[in-house]
Parts: C-alpha cells; sequence; structure tokens
C-alpha cells in the first residue's frame, strides 16, 4: 500500500502498481539466470562437483621430427568443477562498467567468471573484447533451462561459446596403432629406384625408418592437377633428385625417354628414344638395370626437354604422320622400332633433332644416329 495525499481527493491508501512482463524472452531469461545460480549454489554447498566440459585437443606428433607432419585427431571432452576455483556466484552484479546476468568469483576477489543467457541478443563486441572471462549461454526452451542445474556442457557450440579463455593444453593419443591417416610416400631404394604407394602414417614411418630406402617423403595434398599419375611421380621426383640431392637411376630423369603419347591401360608409362623394353615402352625403374641411362644434369635441361616433347605432341599434322601410317605407327599410335634400336620417328623429326640442318640428300651414317637424339 503507498499513501495517496492529493489535493483533490481526500488522502488514502491504495494498491502499488507493478508492472510484470511475461513475455517469453523474459521468462526465458529470467529463469536460466537463477536456474545457473541456484545449480551453483546447491553443489557449493553439497559439496558435490558443478562441472564445465570442454574440448581438448589432441594432436600426435610422433612423425613430426621425420616427416613434419602432426595429425589432428578428434577432441576429447575435458571436465572442470567450477566449484573448486570459485565460491560465490550473484545475479545482476556489476564488474567494472558491466552487468553481469550471473557473476561467479572467488574468496581473494582474483578469480571471475561472467555468465550471460542469451536468448534473442547476444553480448555486445565491447564486453567480448573487455578481457573478461565470459561464457555466454543460449537457452530456447525448459529443457535447455533444466541442464543449467547440473553443469555446462561447451562441447555444443550452438549452445555455450567461452570467450577469452585460455586453450586447454593438448594431449597425444596413447599409440598410433589405430591411426586413420593415410599418406602418399615417396620412396627411394639403394639401387635408385623409385617408388610411390598410399600408406598408413605408422606404416609409412617404418618404411622411412627401414635399411631399404635411402630416402622417404610424403607428397602433399596439393591443388596442382596433373593429367596423369605418372607426371606428378615426375614432378616430386624430379625435386627430390635436383633440389634435395636424393640419388636416384629413374626413367624420368633419362634424356632417351618420355611419356608415352597415347596411354593404354596397363602398358608402361613412358616411351624410350633407344627402343629399349618392349614395343620400346618401359616403366619407370627400366633405367636401374639399363646400359644406356643418360640421366640429364639439372632440371632446366629435364623442364626443357619435357617441354620440347609436349610441343612435338600438341601439333596437328603428327596426328597423321605417326598415328595414321602403318609405316611409323601402329593403329593406337605408338611407335615402330627398326634394326638400329631406335624409334624411327625420332629419326626422321626435324623437331627433335639438333641436327636438323643436315643435308636432305646426305643419308644419315651410323654412326650420325646417336647425335640425332641427344
Amino acid at each position: 500500500m503507498i499513501p495517496a495525499l492529493g489535493r483533490v481527493q481526500a488522502h488514502h491508501f491504495r494498491h502499488k502498481s507493478i508492472q510484470i512482463s511475461c513475455s517469453t524472452e523474459t521468462y526465458l531469461h529470467e529463469a536460466a539466470k537463477h536456474a545457473f545460480h541456484d545449480g551453483f549454489c546447491a553443489a557449493k554447498a553439497n559439496g558435490r562437483p558443478y562441472t564445465i566440459i570442454r574440448n581438448r585437443p589432441v594432436i600426435c606428433r610422433r612423425q613430426e621430427e621425420l616427416f613434419g607432419l602432426t595429425c589432428h585427431l578428434q577432441d576429447i571432452p575435458a571436465s572442470f568443477d567450477l566449484t573448486r576455483h570459485l565460491d560465490h556466484a550473484m545475479i545482476e552484479k556489476r564488474i567494472l562498467s558491466y552487468i553481469a546476468d550471473v557473476l561467479l568469483e572467488s574468496d581473494d576477489g582474483q578469480r571471475q567468471l561472467l555468465v550471460e543467457i542469451e536468448v534473442t541478443h547476444a553480448c555486445t563486441h565491447e564486453k567480448l573484447s573487455s578481457g573478461l572471462k565470459i561464457l555466454e549461454i543460449r537457452v530456447g526452451c525448459d529443457a535447455d533451462i533444466a541442464g543449467l542445474m547440473t553443469g555446462i556442457d561447451m562441447k555444443r557450440s550452438d549452445m555455450v561459446r567461452g570467450h577469452n579463455f585460455g586453450d586447454l593444453v593438448e594431449t597425444s593419443p596413447p599409440d598410433c596403432r589405430d591411426c586413420p591417416h593415410k599418406v602418399e610416400l615417396l620412396q627411394v631404394y639403394r639401387s635408385g629406384k623409385i617408388r610411390v604407394s598410399w600408406e598408413r602414417l605408422p606404416a609409412a614411418a617404418a618404411i622411412a625408418r627401414g635399411g631399404a630406402v635411402i630416402h622417404a617423403e610424403i607428397i602433399p595434398k596439393t591443388v596442382v592437377h596433373f593429367d596423369r599419375p605418372v607426371r606428378r611421380i615426375d614432378h616430386y621426383a624430379r625435386i627430390a633428385h635436383f633440389d634435395k640431392g636424393v640419388p636416384m637411376r629413374s626413367c624420368l630423369l633419362c634424356r632417351f625417354a618420355d611419356f608415352t603419347w597415347h596411354p593404354q591401360e596397363g602398358d608402361p608409362p613412358l616411351r624410350c628414344f633407344k627402343g629399349q623394353g618392349e614395343n620400346g615402352l618401359v616403366s619407370i625403374n627400366a633405367a636401374a638395370s639399363c646400359q644406356i641411362y643418360s640421366p640429364f644434369g639439372s632440371a632446366v635441361e629435364l623442364e626443357r626437354h619435357r617441354a620440347h616433347c609436349d610441343a612435338r605432341r600438341r601439333q596437328p599434322r603428327y596426328g597423321l604422320r605417326f598415328g595414321a601410317l602403318g609405316s611409323v605407327g601402329d593403329d593406337e599410335g605408338r611407335p615402330r622400332f627398326g634394326t638400329s634400336g631406335y624409334a624411327r620417328e625420332d629419326i626422321r623429326d626435324p623437331l627433335y633433332r639438333p641436327a636438323a640442318r643436315l643435308k636432305r640428300s646426305r643419308k644419315p651414317r651410323k654412326d650420325d644416329t646417336d647425335s640425332l637424339i641427344e
């Protein structure tokens, strides 16, 4: 009751008018604040934990020294008891120039945690950038409010967000036997042969530490597109050989070899100008036992060789000259070879011959053949 002491009517008492808002937003906001406050205070009084669950990162660094690679695995939950670090809970408490929905504070006042309830409006950027530890909890129904009586699960990023919290110390898995990660591994053996295979990370580490290989590295996952798998192998083999000094003996580095023009399924990926292999087609490791293997001395020379061969392939007249004419190539465009052991197409091609200025009237001698393809 409040007195009404006006000048017109007789003095009397009247009931105090109380404006109560019953909107859903106000109800959820007020109920969530009191649920968190009461849940924390009850846990503190009864000696039971009030837990907050966060995601702890799991990172495996076992192969970091060998491959420079770290594996980020699925996070694991980590529980913390707020009652062990904070002692009091206050509703609508001012701290600095802000008012917290619920303020948790330690006895010595050195640790504070602001709990903000979000129904429709999130915290302002000014408050979030104040440096104060803020726990922003979003509620949308009574079930969300009921969960605040026992603890908070920060793993639900759509419901709970922490601001200005320090990162949790990472942990590592107990072992790598069940590692799900597979990598593409480039291996160079003592014989000079190279091999590329997909391996699980622990198996790749075992190969690299074994005595059979002299070099092993993981081929990175890039957006670079290669029209054929052999070109991808060629790219990283060149880097390993010329940039890192890894010794290897492969037809990919030989001046007498190039990629096949019209590869068929099951065919070797390279063709040899000297006619080695079956029908002049060789694998990338045929050079390991080849007597005429002649590697390029630098990456620039090899790149010039690749560009020159690619330019020949793009010329329209090659489709007729070496793909359709049976005297030079078969029906699938693969070259035929003469008795001298080299492809006829390479002798007849003036673009590939450094000695193309020879007079047409003079027939090449047998001792000139090597100079035509070197």
